[in-house]
């Protein structure tokens, strides 16, 4: 089969009352979580689709400061984007201009957010989804579910354009049909691929709009800030991993005598002095002075790493206290906000 669940805003809330309880346990009873939870609950178990509940969620908390929310999926919209969804699918446009994108981006070094499909298309049938191919003969779901000759599709733009969907290559310059953006604003991952569709637009006749990277904030409680002192990390030191961070700060506490960097500068110029007098009677011998050169940089490096382990093992319960701060300031190795949410 190849089907999967239609799009989200689809998706039914019959089985929330299980994370709704879960969400009363978790938050308790004061006046703020009460009201919090009349929200909710007014919103996902009064309504059938995620759609419509979302919908009267967030109007519920920002309609005060003038929102205007749009169905992508409503048939007026989709209307629109027929034409667009016709030339692709004849064209396979966005498959040719994105990947000469790409090209250009992997030569410049840059690995691509996004790969095309030759169809960036969904149909939508009876609430599932399924992934449009291209066949000798028109197109077809994946599974074969269904075929259809390019008169089918035709017919489908002038009658029913809702029941095509955009991926996530075509659905940015979907968003631009409906409602044009002089700026758009969204996150590292967004802007990234959003970059990929330049020349894509351009052969639609689209402006890309300007790409604004958002604010992103982390939030660092009292005990959180007191830690990040005690080990003097700086904010920017926060973001390297945790490994990094542990041997940054065991060798800040041991001070120097941990580190051979000194012992390795001064090993680095009596082996090329050495290595420069040597050369001058017998070049032959310089080899096997590279060699006790490496030997002794492995030395080196083998040592302090015996001496960082014995320190790590001294500064245990500061090492254990520096994971548990990047774990709840970076849960799952993400940032915090993926994870956090205004609720508790």
């Amino acid at each position: 089969m190849g089907c999967r669940p239609g799009a989200a805003g689809m998706l039914t809330t019959e089985t929330l009352q299980p994370v709704i309880d879960e969400l009363t346990t978790v938050l308790g009873d004061s006046d703020n979580a009460k009201e919090i939870l009349a929200l909710v609950k007014e919103s996902y178990l009064n309504h059938t689709n995620l759609a419509d509940a979302t919908r009267h969620f967030v109007n519920a908390l920002m309609g005060e400061y003038g929102l205007v929310i749009l169905d992508p999926n409503e048939r007026e919209l989709k209307a629109e984007f027929a034409s667009i969804i016709k030339e692709d699918l004849s064209g396979l446009q966005s498959y040719h201009k994105v990947n000469e994108s790409n090209a250009i981006f992997a030569k410049a070094g840059y690995t691509a957010q996004v790969n095309p499909r030759e169809v960036n298309l969904f149909y939508i049938n009876s609430g599932q989804r399924y992934r449009l191919v291209k066949t000798d003969t028109g197109f077809a779901t994946v599974g074969n579910e269904f075929t259809f000759s390019q008169a089918d599709i035709d017919s489908m733009l002038a009658q029913t354009p809702e029941v095509f969907s955009p991926n996530v290559v075509l659905r940015p310059l979907y968003q631009e049909t409906i409602l044009p953006n002089i700026c758009y604003v969204g996150g590292g991952g967004e802007l990234a691929y959003w970059l990929q569709y330049k020349a894509f637009f351009n052969h639609y006749g689209y402006e890309l709009p300007v790409l604004a990277l958002r604010s992103s904030y982390m939030l660092v409680d009292e005990g959180q800030a007191s830690r990040i002192e005690k080990f003097v990390f700086a904010d920017a030191d926060l973001f390297e991993n945790t490994d990094a961070l542990i041997k940054r700060y065991l060798q800040n506490a041991a001070g120097a005598g941990i580190s051979f960097d000194a012992e390795r500068s001064e090993a680095a110029a009596f082996f090329n002095n050495l290595s420069a007098k040597t050369a001058q009677s017998d070049a032959t011998l310089v080899g096997s002075i590279e060699a006790e050169h490496k030997k002794l940089q492995n030395y080196l490096a083998g040592l302090e790493a015996k001496l960082l382990k014995a320190h790590k093992t001294k500064e245990e319960a500061s090492v254990n206290q520096i994971r548990k701060l990047k774990e709840s300031l970076f849960p799952n190795d993400s940032l915090q906000e993926r994870t956090a949410n205004f609720i508790p």
